[in-house]
């Protein structure tokens, strides 16, 4: 078996491109190959070049504008017409037999689990719409769901060929969260007005809701934990300043949010962040040298921040102080949403098969919703089994389950490899997104499946990688050692991702 010499493979983080031939042992004819590596000049850039990559540029904007929802274009938000203009460019390639610069048809596939709980979900929202008081406006949120776990997410895998083009959605991701982070706290010292009034001094930046941008801003938390991607131009030092600036700037913008779910759920995930590179480190991590004044000027400085901002008047903390002295307005939010639930779960028989729909008119007509909070049920699951029903719930949870796994699998097969921090980074955003589903009905927002998208495309770019003949894409710091590179054939002879 012998690779394509000087065919491009992906590149990582910025890194020229690499040819690798892996060749044979004598010993076995594949339980150990020996590699030799040869960089390859990639191509010079030309107008054609430029045209293939614009729908890796649409998608980038549109990940940028994730967090403006509250901008729109017509009848879509900014970040839906930046995705949807992608998607345009991309079938028109595919119609005309170009695939440069996309993945290969069968990483474009949506995972089998996956599309088994889509149609269950769609199916049971379908059913359940039949039965609501607004059936056209039922399916037309069913749609919705569709568009964001099948083609949205399909989009995202076909325009991330390589490792760097997975850099470019992250890049594009960083600087919404920085852009919207920024203004929300601009916005909390008065020097900008952009969110909604309100009595709270809450801020929502560009999202319809505080607690949408708290969501937002929990679920990208881990990217500006882990300060992904990263140069390799900078150094250890200055990357953690980075990403020490970046998750305080992160942070702080969570707490003028006033919500307390919110604030409750950034802790959470940095404590999930941190706890998933404990319980599977990076291979890398015993021949790294870590400074040890950089470890205790985190610390220093968690302290100090969280010190600071528990004595400040910011939204979240005055909200605190009045949950605690019994303000009727804060314990009568809590009080009516506990309520909402346990009265959802008290009657879980009567969704066994069908819910009463998604849309607000029938959600509102139920006599469980008897003194509504904002769209009712803020529970994203159990709104997910009042209007969808049990089935609609199952489904949900078999996507859920499916990306959580493939997740696992990947961080316990790319210890040694430069995917590692991304894997870290999409599952613990992904662990985050599901703990704020407790607190806010979420499934909408694209926020949500921000990560969920990212792991697949992870997912598909390993396979795709391991599939090649003789060739793996490599980069500095992440070049199989001479022997070791064992490609494993699993169930209908596809690879599986260990290295």
């Amino acid at each position: 078996m012998e690779g394509r010499p000087g065919a491009p493979v992906g590149t990582v983080g910025g890194s020229p491109t690499t040819s690798v031939t892996l060749v044979p042992d004598a010993r076995s004819d594949m339980s150990s190959t020996t590699q030799t590596a040869t960089e390859s000049p990639g191509p010079a850039p030309t107008a054609e070049g430029k045209l293939v990559r614009l729908p890796l540029a649409l998608a980038w904007v549109g990940m940028a504008t994730v967090g403006l929802s509250t901008i729109e274009i017509g009848l879509f938000s900014l970040s839906d017409g930046a995705f949807i203009a992608a998607a345009m460019v991309v079938v028109t390639q595919l119609l005309m037999g170009d695939r440069r610069g996309l993945s290969p048809a069968r990483s474009r596939r949506t995972p089998q689990l996956v599309l088994a709980g889509s149609v269950i979900l769609l199916t049971a929202g379908a059913v359940s719409s039949l039965r609501s008081w607004d059936p056209a406006g039922s399916l037309l949120i069913v749609v919705r769901v569709g568009y964001l776990v099948l083609v949205w997410t399909w989009l995202l895998r076909a325009v991330t060929p390589t490792r760097a083009a997975v850099d470019v959605l992250l890049s594009g991701w960083r600087a919404g969260v920085v852009f919207v982070s920024t203004a929300a706290v601009l916005d909390q010292f008065g020097l900008i007005g952009i969110s909604a009034e309100n009595t709270e001094n809450r801020q929502a930046a560009f999202s319809g809701h505080p607690n949408d941008l708290a969501g937002y801003l929990v679920v990208a938390l881990p990217l500006a934990m882990l300060g992904l991607p990263r140069r390799r131009e900078r150094s250890q030092r200055k990357d953690t300043t980075w990403r020490i600036v970046m998750s305080g700037l992160v942070i702080y913008a969570i707490t003028t949010t006033g919500s307390i779910t919110g604030l409750a759920s950034a802790a959470v995930t940095a404590v999930v962040t941190f706890g998933v590179m404990l319980l599977v480190p990076s291979a890398k991590r015993r021949t790294k040298r870590r400074d040890p004044l950089v470890a205790v000027a985190f610390m220093v400085a968690a302290v100090v921040g969280l010190g600071l901002l528990a004595t400040s008047d910011l939204p979240v903390f005055e909200r605190i102080d009045r949950y605690e002295t019994g303000d009727s307005y804060v314990t009568g939010s809590a009080d009516q949403r506990a309520d909402l639930n346990a009265r959802v779960v008290g009657r879980f028989d009567e969704w066994l098969v069908t819910g009463v729909g998604l849309d607000r008119q029938s959600v509102n007509a139920t006599d469980v919703v008897t003194e509504r909070i904002g769209g009712g049920v803020h529970n994203m699951y159990l709104k997910i089994l009042l209007e969808a029903g049990l089935p609609g719930l199952i489904g949900l949870t078999l996507i859920l389950v499916a990306t959580l796994r493939a997740a696992l699998l990947l961080m316990t097969n790319t210890r040694r490899t430069a995917l590692y921090p991304v894997i870290v980074l999409v599952t613990s955003s992904t662990l985050a997104a599901c703990v704020f589903a407790n607190f806010g009905p979420i499934l909408y927002h694209r926020y949500f499946w921000v990560p969920i998208g990212l792991v697949w495309c992870v997912w598909s770019l390993r396979r795709e990688e391991l599939r090649r003949d003789g060739e793996v894409s490599v980069g500095p710091g992440d070049r199989a050692e001479r022997g070791r590179f064992r490609p494993t054939v699993g169930p209908a002879g596809q690879p599986e991702l260990g290295t």
